[in-house]
């Protein structure tokens, strides 16, 4: 295979062979691209996509760059970062739609290579909020399939209950008011995101959006309905807040246009073998994997903080025990939090490391108890709700 365009660099290294590591591991991963120029620059790009989807699940890095200009966002960039070489690629199945090409792809993957970190140590706990429509048009696109967005919340926070990283609470139904730019949720959604937090005993929140998952036909013409199948739209959001100050952490979309064999009217199950089977069943797994990896990878290196949520005589409780993987002798410092008038006259928290240093000498399933490392150090001005932070 010719190696003339830069786009073709990981399919020509890939199909280099080298002998197979005993840590490599098969993926076998879904990938689709647009015809612009040719069906063969689509397919070079199918595949491509593909084996960035094998790269994603052996727990590549994802990097999103939105360019602006005069306000608008005009395109999302998305770079992948992988020290997981690519060993061997074999596509096995590929299929040509009105207007796309979609390729299924064995990658062999030397996936030894395993991220840690300190924090790594330690479990987060997750409150996942089930999925809903953007708006009514959202809504209206998914007509014989309503029931989507339970399905899509399912497969995501089912993929993310498998992580040993993460400790996840049930999904909750909340309707989180406000409005976010970038990073920073207003008032409102600031102190929704909290609230679910305290009541859960979460120390992140996690919400999803059903973008679109419109049907749409190949085209008017008599050949297009005789050649072409219909396809249908997915697309949809996930985005991460840390629930101790309402902060976003992690936010990212996935889509895709795949194939949609069936007959507009028919009643169709969404957990049976026929949907889960289907080019578009597989495409909505693949992705809320994706998601979920993402997901795990924006969280499980993350610092946990931990709130006091109750003084106990010469000692106080915080809100990570041992499902986090807190022990025994584990020590934490202080940041006490205030409200600080800012120069416009609105008002901000700020957080200000306390003296001391606290020690774990009591754990229970999602709670544990600490004292003061020296009794020099007491805890007349320690209150409810100041922040914990493991001692670096």
């Amino acid at each position: 295979m010719s190696c003339r365009r830069l786009s073709k660099t990981l399919i020509c290294a890939a199909a280099i062979f080298i002998s197979q590591p005993s840590s490599a591991r098969w993926y076998t991963v879904q990938g689709t691209a647009p015809i612009t120029d040719s069906v063969a620059q689509a397919r070079d790009e199918a595949v491509n996509d593909a084996i960035r989807n094998a790269m994603l699940e052996a727990g590549a890095q994802v990097s999103i760059v939105s360019d602006f200009k005069g306000g608008v966002l005009e395109h999302n960039s998305m770079s992948v970062h992988s020290s997981v070489p690519v060993r061997k690629v074999l596509v096995t199945e590929e299929q040509k739609t009105a207007g796309r090409v979609s390729v299924t792809v064995k990658v062999l993957l030397d996936d030894e290579h395993q991220r840690t970190c300190a924090a790594s140590k330690l479990r987060k706990s997750v409150l996942p909020v089930v999925f809903g429509f953007r708006d009514q048009n959202a809504y209206q696109g998914s007509a014989g399939i309503e029931s989507i967005s339970q399905e899509i919340s399912s497969s995501v926070y089912d993929e993310l209950s498998k992580s040993s990283a993460l400790a996840v609470r049930p999904p909750v139904n909340a309707t989180l008011n406000g409005t976010g730019y970038g990073n920073a949720p207003d008032g409102q959604l600031r102190d929704n995101i909290r609230g679910l937090g305290s009541q859960n005993q979460a120390g992140f929140v996690v919400t999803g959006t059903i973008n679109s998952v419109a049907a749409s036909d190949a085209g008017s013409g008599v050949m297009d309905k005789l050649f072409y199948q219909r396809t249908r739209t997915i697309n949809f959001s996930v985005t991460v807040y840390e629930a101790q100050n309402g902060s976003q952490i992690f936010s990212q979309n996935y889509q895709a246009v795949t194939d949609w064999p069936f007959k507009q009217g028919d009643y169709l199950d969404l957990r049976s073998e026929q949907f889960k089977g289907s080019a578009y069943g597989a495409r909505l797994h693949q992705l809320t994997q994706r998601a979920a990896s993402d997901i795990v990878m924006s969280l499980q290196c993350r610092m946990p903080t931990a709130s006091i949520i109750d003084l106990d005589n010469d000692g106080f409780i915080i809100n990570l025990g041992s499902e986090n993987g807190i022990e025994p002798g584990m020590k934490f410092t202080i940041g006490q939090t205030s409200q600080t008038i800012a120069p416009d006259g609105g008002t901000y928290d700020r957080v200000d490391k306390a003296h001391g240093v606290y020690v774990v000498d009591k754990v229970y399933p999602t709670s544990s108890r600490l004292k003061s490392a020296n009794l020099n150090d007491n805890l007349l001005n320690i209150r409810v709700n100041d922040q914990v932070q493991i001692a670096q």
